[in-house]
C-alpha cells in the first residue's frame, strides 16, 4: 500500500508578486472535494473546517483495481485538473506501519482511509483542507481457513468503524479531540479513552456500559453529566450502539491518529514551578554586610547585601527637604507647606523622621491617599458604564469606608475579612462616634464592576459578571490571574478551571443590597426589645385567657342579644351563622388547583425556604400561628396569626429617605429598602409559574441570574406588586416562564405605611391558583343535639385551653382566639384585663418605636443567601455544564474547607485567608506598600505573582516583611509603612551614582539609589491645589459632579457639570463616572476602571504637555494662586515673592541660576502686557509665573 498525503505534494515553483495563487479544487456546500491525482479518486464528505472537526465519510477506488464489498459507491467522473494546478509528479511516500488487515471481505475501507486522515495534521498543508489521499491496494478475497477470532475482531472494527467513529467525529471530537480536550479528554483514540479525563478518569469500562462515564453522558440521566450539549440527545439507536459497543469490549483499532495522551493538568507541577508561592513564608536571617554602618534597619541590611554581591554600593543620601517632599506624597499625596519644612529643619533631634512620619500618618490626608491606591484595585466607579452608564446607587460610602479605615489603621487581616464577609461578623467593627456599621460598607466592592442594563442573554451577563469579581479578587488579595481558569485551567499557574468555579459559587451564593449600614445595629436593638415586649404581651394575654371561664352557649346567646360584644364584625354572630356551611367549605380550594411542583417557601408547614431578612422590616423572624400582633397605638385592633407567615413591622415600614442616599437606576429605585428586604433561597426555575399567598401590599422581585439594573421593559416581569384587600390570604401569580432553567431567589419589600404578610411561595404546573384548604374557621365537629351556639361554645373551651398551654396554636383555634380578642364581652370578666393589657403593650411599643432614626442612609452592599455551587463551565459557557465545583479555595492552597449549605460560605473563605499561614495575602499587600513607598514592586507584577509575572528581585527581604507584618506589626498597614519610610534606602538620592554602578544596575533593580518618579494624575491636580491655596479639607460625602466640557458627548451624559474646580476637593471626591472621566487625569494616566490595576501605565505623550499648558483647571488655578500672592503679600518685592512661590511649589529653595531665570520670565510677563490695565496685568504676569511652575517637571515629580 502506497500513501500520498498533501504534506507530501511538491513545492509550487517560485513565482513573482504578480503571479496567481493556484486554485483549489472546488469545494461544495457540503465541503466535498473530489481531486484527480494520478488517476486515483478519494470523496470525502463534510469537512466543516481545517481543524478537522466534523464527520468524515469515506469511499475510495481504482476504477477495476479495487474491490471493497463492504461500500456501496457510484462511479466518479474525474475531475479535470485546473490549468494552474501543480503538475509535477506526486513523490510518493512509504505508508506509515498499519494494523494487520483482517481476512475477512467485510472489513469495511473506512479504518485504513482514516488512518491515512489521522496523519493530516504531521506536517506543513498544501490546501486550504488538509486531506489525505490514499492509495490503498487489498484483494476481495476471503481465506476460508480465518479463525473465528479473526471473524469476531473484523466484525467489532467494521462496527466500530461504521456506528462509533463517526459518532465521534460528528459530536464529540470539536469538544475532545486534538485541538480542543475539555475535561483533558480526548475521544479520538483507544488510548485517550482508557487515560479518561481529569474529572471522571477512564471514560469507558470496556464490558462494562454502567460503569462507563461515556455511556452515562450520552444517555443524559445524570444532571451533571450530559452530552453532547448541542444540539441534543443522541438518538436512542446511537445510544444503544455505545452500549452494545462497550459490552463487547469497546473495540478500537490501532490507530496512531490521537498522538501522545493529552497532558493532564498536574497540580504538583505546577506548583514545583513556583514552590515559594505556595508555601507560607518564614522568617529569614539577617544578611551580615561588609558595611555595617551604613543599614539601619533589616531593610537596608537585605538591600545592601545584594549590591555588595553585585559589586556595587548605594549613592549618597538626599537632603533633608527632598525627603520630607517624597515622605509626604507618598503617605498623604499632598507637598510640604513652607510652614512645614521650616519646622522640620529646625528639628535637630535624632528621631525628627520618625515624627514627621507620624505626623503625616495622623494626617486625614493619609487615608485619602491610601484610599485612592485602593481604589484602583477594586476597579472604583460611580456609575455601571456600558451605554446608559446608569449609576451606582452610593457607590461613595464605600470611598468614604475605605478613608476612614486607612485613617484608623484598621488591622490588615480584619480589613480582609470586612470586604468577603463584613456583613457575616459576630461582632461588626462600629464608628465610635455615629455607631454605623463599618465592616459591612467594605462588601460593596463586588458591585462597582461594569453592568449591563437589561442583557439580552441574562446568564451569560451574570457569568460576565462574576468573572470580573474573581479577576478583581484573585489580584487583588492574592496577586493571581484566576479568572484566566474560566474557560479552561490555567495555562501556566496551579489554579484549574475547578478552581475557578469553586470560588464562583461564594458570589452565586451571596447577592446585591442597598445596606442600611448607619442604623442597622440601633434598628437591631430597637427590634429586640420590640420583641421582647411582644412575648410579653403575648404571655400576659394569653395567661388572662387561659385563667378566665370559657363561655357557656348561654352567654353567647347573650352577648349577641345585647349587643355588648365589641365591634366590629360581631365575630361570633357571624361564626354561629357560618357553622352550616364550615364542614362543606373546609377544604375547599381557590381556584381550579395547578398542580405544585415546588414549594418555595411555606411558613405553615414550616418550610422557611432559607428566609432571611436583613432589615427589621418583618420583625424578628416569621410570626407562628396564634401569635397576637401587637394593638394600635390606643391599643386596640388586637389580632391574631390564623397562618404563619412574615409580616411586615409598622413601625419599620416608613420611608426613611435619607437625602444623601441616591436612588437606584431601573424598578427598583423607589423601593423602599431602608428598613430591610426579605429574601428566599436560591433555586433553579422548572416552569415559572411562580404564586405568592400574600394579605395587605408588597412588592416582590425575582432576582434571575443576580441582575438587579431592571431598566425597561426586557425584564419587566420580574417585578411585581402584590396587593390583596381584607385580611384573608389570597394567591397572586407571576409570570417567569421566560426564566426556566435559570436561578433566582425572591425579594420581598413593605410598601411605605402598608400592612402585609407573606405566607407561601409555590412554583406550579399553570397559571392558576394552586389548591390550598380553608381550615382557618374549622370548629369541632358537631355531636347529637348539640346547638350551633353549643358547638361554638366547646369550640372557644378548646381554644382558651390550648391558648393557655403556652405552645403553638392550630390555624383553627388561632381564629376563634382572634374572634375572642375582638368581642372579649363573650368571655365573662375577661374585657377590662383585655383592656389594660393592650394598652400598656401600646405604650411600651410606642416608647421603643420613638426611638427609630427617621433616616436610613443606604451603600451597596453583600447579603448572604444559601449555600450554592457552580458547574464548571465548559469552554466558560453557561450552555455547557460540567461537573459540580464545590466552593471553596484553589487547591494548591491545601486542605479544603467545610461549608455549609445554609449559607455562603463567605466568612470561613476570610477566615482561611486570613491565617498567618496562608502564603499570599500578607506578600501581596507589604509588597503593594513597597511598590508605593520605593516606585516599584520587589514583585514588579504587583497584581501576578503567578508563572507569567516577574520574580521577586529580593525574595528573602519579601519574606521577612511578610512575616514582620504578621508577627510583629500585628497586620498594622502604619507601622510597614513606617519601617519603609525610615530605612536608609528610602532616603537615598535619586540623582545617578558613577558610570559603572549604572552599568551593573540600569533598571535601578538593586535599589542603590532613589527612583525619580512621576505623580499619579491626582496628587498632580491636587499639588496644584493645595499649592494656590484652593484646596478645600473638607471630607467625606457625595461626590462633586465631573465638569462637562463640550466635547464630552454620548449617551448617559450626566444633566448637570460639576464645576470646573472641583469645589476645591481632593480629586478622589470627584465623580468616577465610567463613560465620562476627568480629562485631566485621563491625560495624566489616571486608569479606566474595568479591572485590578495595581501598577498604573506612566507614559510621557504630547496630549499631557498640552493639558499643562492650556486645559482651563491648570490656568484657573495659576490665577487663583497669584490673586492670593498678591492680596496676602501686597508690599513684597518681586525676588521674595518669587522665592516664597517657588518653595510653595516645589518645597526647596531656588538657587541663584533659578531665581534669576524666574525673574527674567516674570519681566518677560510684563513686557507682553504693557499698556494694559497695570493691576490686571501685573496679576496676569504673576498668574504666567504660577502657569510656569505648575509646567516644572520637578513639579509633578518625586525627586
Amino acid at each position: 500500500m502506497i500513501n500520498l498525503c498533501a504534506t507530501d505534494w511538491p513545492k509550487r515553483p517560485a513565482r513573482s508578486r504578480k503571479m496567481r495563487r493556484p486554485r483549489i479544487p472546488p469545494i461544495d456546500r457540503c465541503g466535498v472535494i473530489v481531486p484527480r491525482i494520478a488517476g486515483a479518486m478519494l470523496e470525502i464528505r463534510e469537512i466543516r473546517s481545517c481543524t478537522g472537526i466534523g464527520r468524515l465519510c469515506h469511499r475510495a477506488s481504482r476504477s477495476g483495481m479495487i474491490s471493497v464489498p463492504s461500500l456501496r459507491f457510484a462511479p466518479l467522473e474525474p475531475m479535470p485538473v485546473p490549468a494552474d494546478f501543480d503538475r509535477e509528479p506526486a513523490r510518493l511516500s512509504p505508508a506509515p506501519q498499519m494494523p494487520p488487515a483482517p481476512s475477512t471481505s467485510g472489513t469495511s475501507a473506512m479504518s485504513i482511509a482514516s488512518h491515512c486522515l489521522s496523519n493530516r495534521n504531521s506536517g506543513r498543508f498544501r490546501m486550504a483542507i488538509p486531506v489525505c489521499v490514499a492509495i490503498l491496494g487489498m484483494t476481495g478475497s476471503v481465506f476460508a481457513n480465518a479463525a473465528d477470532e479473526d471473524l469476531r475482531r473484523a466484525e467489532e472494527i467494521s462496527f466500530f468503524e461504521t456506528k462509533i467513529r463517526p459518532v465521534l467525529e460528528a459530536s464529540c471530537k470539536s469538544c475532545h479531540g486534538p485541538k480542543v480536550a475539555e475535561s483533558d479528554l480526548r475521544l479520538d483514540s483507544a488510548a485517550a479513552l482508557k487515560a479518561g479525563g481529569a474529572v471522571f478518569g477512564p471514560a469507558v469500562v470496556p464490558g462494562k456500559p454502567d460503569e462507563s462515564p461515556l455511556l452515562k453522558a450520552i444517555e443524559y440521566k445524570d444532571e451533571d453529566l450530559k452530552m453532547p450539549p448541542k444540539p441534543g440527545p443522541l438518538a436512542a439507536g446511537v445510544v444503544a450502539d455505545f452500549r452494545r459497543w462497550i459490552e463487547r469490549g469497546a473495540v478500537w483499532p490501532a490507530d496512531a491518529s490521537a498522538g501522545d495522551a493529552v497532558k493532564r493538568f498536574d497540580i504538583a507541577t505546577r506548583k514545583a514551578q513556583l514552590p515559594w508561592l505556595w508555601t507560607a513564608p518564614s522568617k529569614p536571617a539577617v544578611p551580615e554586610v561588609k558595611n555595617a554602618e551604613w543599614p539601619r534597619g533589616e531593610i537596608d541590611s537585605f538591600l545592601l547585601s545584594r549590591m555588595e554581591a553585585a559589586g556595587i554600593g548605594p549613592v549618597s543620601d538626599a537632603d533633608d527637604v527632598a525627603w520630607l517632599r517624597r515622605a509626604s506624597f507618598v503617605l498623604t499625596g499632598l507637598p510640604p507647606s513652607i510652614a512645614e519644612v521650616d519646622t522640620f529643619l529646625a528639628d535637630t533631634a535624632a528621631d525628627k523622621r520618625a515624627r514627621a512620619v507620624d505626623r503625616l500618618q495622623a494626617s486625614p490626608a493619609f487615608g485619602e491617599r491610601w484610599a485612592r491606591h485602593w481604589m484602583d484595585l477594586v476597579r472604583y466607579a460611580e456609575s455601571r458604564g456600558h451605554e446608559g452608564d446608569y449609576t451606582i446607587a452610593n457607590a461613595w460610602r464605600y470611598r468614604d469606608y475605605l478613608i476612614r479605615a486607612f485613617n484608623s489603621d484598621v488591622p490588615y487581616d480584619q480589613f480582609v475579612r470586612e470586604h468577603l464577609a463584613g456583613d457575616l461578623l459576630d461582632q461588626p467593627r462600629l464608628d465610635p462616634k455615629t455607631g454605623a456599621n463599618e465592616s459591612v460598607l467594605a462588601t460593596g466592592w463586588p458591585f462597582l464592576g461594569e453592568e449591563v442594563h437589561s442583557p439580552v442573554d441574562i446568564r451569560q451577563d451574570e457569568t460576565d459578571r462574576i468573572d470580573n469579581k474573581i479577576d478583581v479578587l484573585g489580584k487583588t488579595f492574592l496577586g493571581l490571574t484566576i479568572a484566566c481558569a474560566r474557560c479552561h485551567d490555567h495555562k501556566f499557574d496551579a489554579i484549574s478551571q475547578k478552581d475557578y468555579y469553586a470560588l464562583s459559587g461564594f458570589f452565586q451564593s451571596s447577592t446585591y443590597r442597598q445596606a442600611p449600614f448607619a442604623t442597622m445595629s440601633a434598628d437591631r436593638e430597637i427590634g429586640r426589645k420590640l420583641e421582647t415586649a411582644r412575648t410579653a404581651g403575648n404571655q400576659a394575654i394569653r395567661a388572662a385567657l387561659a385563667s378566665a371561664k370559657a363561655p357557656t352557649a348561654t352567654e353567647i346567646e347573650t352577648a349577641f342579644a345585647s349587643g355588648t360584644a365589641t365591634e366590629p364584625g360581631r365575630s361570633f354572630e357571624s361564626f354561629s351563622k357560618r357553622l352550616a356551611s364550615i364542614d362543606a367549605s373546609a377544604k375547599k380550594p381557590q381556584g381550579d388547583g395547578s398542580k405544585v411542583v415546588r414549594t418555595i417557601l411555606d411558613f405553615q408547614a414550616g418550610e422557611p425556604g432559607g428566609w432571611n431578612v436583613d432589615g427589621p422590616a418583618f420583625g424578628a423572624g416569621p410570626l407562628a400561628s396564634g401569635t397576637i400582633l401587637p394593638p394600635g397605638e390606643n391599643g386596640t385592633g388586637l389580632k391574631v396569626v390564623a397562618r404563619a407567615g412574615a409580616f411586615v413591622d409598622r413601625h419599620f415600614a416608613k420611608p426613611r429617605h435619607d437625602p444623601a442616599s441616591e436612588a437606584e437606576a431601573g424598578s427598583l429605585g423607589n423601593w423602599l429598602r431602608g428598613s430591610g428586604t426579605g429574601r428566599t433561597r436560591k433555586f433553579t426555575v422548572e416552569t415559572g409559574h411562580v404564586h405568592y399567598l400574600v394579605s395587605g401590599h408588597m412588592r416582590v422581585f425575582a432576582a434571575v441570574a443576580s441582575h438587579f439594573m431592571v431598566t425597561g421593559p426586557l425584564h419587566g416581569r420580574v417585578v411585581r406588586e402584590v396587593k390583596v384587600d381584607g385580611d384573608s390570604p389570597q394567591w397572586v401569580h407571576q409570570d417567569l416562564t421566560e426564566y426556566v432553567g435559570q436561578r433566582l431567589f425572591i425579594e420581598v419589600t413593605p410598601v411605605a405605611e402598608a400592612p402585609g404578610a407573606l405566607f407561601a411561595i409555590v412554583e406550579t404546573d399553570g397559571p392558576r391558583p394552586p389548591a390550598m384548604a380553608d381550615d382557618s374557621g374549622i370548629v369541632p365537629g358537631v355531636e347529637p343535639g348539640e346547638s350551633p351556639n353549643q358547638r361554638l361554645a366547646r369550640a372557644i373551651a378548646q381554644a382558651i385551653a390550648a391558648s393557655g398551654k403556652g405552645g403553638l396554636i392550630e390555624p383553627g383555634d388561632a381564629r376563634l382566639i382572634d374572634a375572642v380578642l375582638q368581642n372579649p364581652a363573650v368571655v365573662p370578666g375577661f374585657a377590662e384585663r383585655l383592656t389594660t393589657i393592650a394598652q400598656a403593650w401600646a405604650g411600651e411599643e410606642k416608647a421603643i418605636a420613638a426611638g427609630i432614626a427617621p433616616q436610613a442612609p443606604l451603600a451597596p452592599a453583600l447579603a448572604d443567601l444559601n449555600g450554592v455551587d457552580e458547574h464548571v463551565l465548559l469552554r466558560g459557557s453557561w450552555r455547557r455544564q460540567g461537573p459540580m465545583a464545590h466552593r471553596g479555595l484553589p487547591e494548591a492552597f491545601a486542605e479544603p474547607i467545610s461549608l455549609s449549605e445554609t449559607s455562603s460560605g463567605r466568612r470561613e473563605l476570610a477566615e482561611r485567608l486570613t491565617r498567618p499561614d496562608q502564603p499570599l495575602v500578607a506578600r501581596v499587600w507589604v509588597n503593594r506598600l513597597w511598590q508605593h513607598v520605593f516606585g516599584a514592586g520587589i514583585v514588579p507584577t504587583v497584581d501576578n505573582f503567578g508563572v507569567l509575572g516577574f520574580r521577586p528581585t529580593h525574595p528573602e527581604l519579601l519574606d521577612f516583611l511578610a512575616v514582620t507584618f504578621v508577627a510583629d506589626d500585628a497586620w498594622s498597614t502604619k507601622a510597614m509603612l513606617k519601617r519603609m519610610l525610615l530605612s536608609r534606602a528610602f532616603g537615598l538620592s535619586s540623582h545617578a551614582s558613577d558610570a559603572a554602578t549604572e552599568t551593573a544596575d540600569p533598571q535601578n533593580v538593586l535599589l542603590h539609589r532613589g527612583n525619580l518618579r512621576r505623580l499619579e494624575s491626582e496628587a498632580i491636580r491636587d499639588a496644584m491645589l493645595a499649592v494656590s491655596g484652593r484646596l478645600d479639607a473638607a471630607m467625606y460625602g457625595p461626590s462633586v459632579p465631573v465638569h462637562l466640557t463640550e466635547f464630552i458627548v454620548g449617551r448617559g451624559r450626566p444633566d448637570k457639570s460639576g464645576p470646573l474646580d472641583g469645589a476645591g476637593r481632593r480629586s478622589i471626591y470627584t465623580a468616577v463616572r465610567r463613560n465620562f472621566l476627568p480629562t485631566l487625569m485621563t491625560a495624566f494616566d489616571m486608569p479606566p476602571p474595568f479591572s485590578t490595576v495595581g501598577r498604573r501605565n506612566v507614559t510621557n505623550v504630547p496630549a499631557q504637555a498640552l493639558a499643562l499648558a492650556n486645559d482651563p483647571f491648570v490656568t484657573g488655578q495659576a490665577r487663583f494662586w497669584a490673586d492670593r500672592e498678591l492680596k496676602d503679600h501686597p508690599g513684597d518685592a518681586d525676588a521674595a515673592r518669587v522665592e516664597r512661590m517657588f518653595r510653595t511649589a516645589l518645597a526647596r529653595k531656588p538657587d541663584a541660576a533659578e531665581k534669576a531665570a524666574l525673574t527674567d520670565a516674570l519681566n518677560a510677563f510684563r513686557e507682553t502686557r504693557k499698556g494694559a490695565d497695570t493691576a490686571k496685568a501685573e496679576a496676569e504676569a504673576w498668574a504666567d509665573l504660577a502657569h510656569t511652575l505648575f509646567c516644572v517637571n520637578e513639579f509633578r515629580y518625586i525627586p
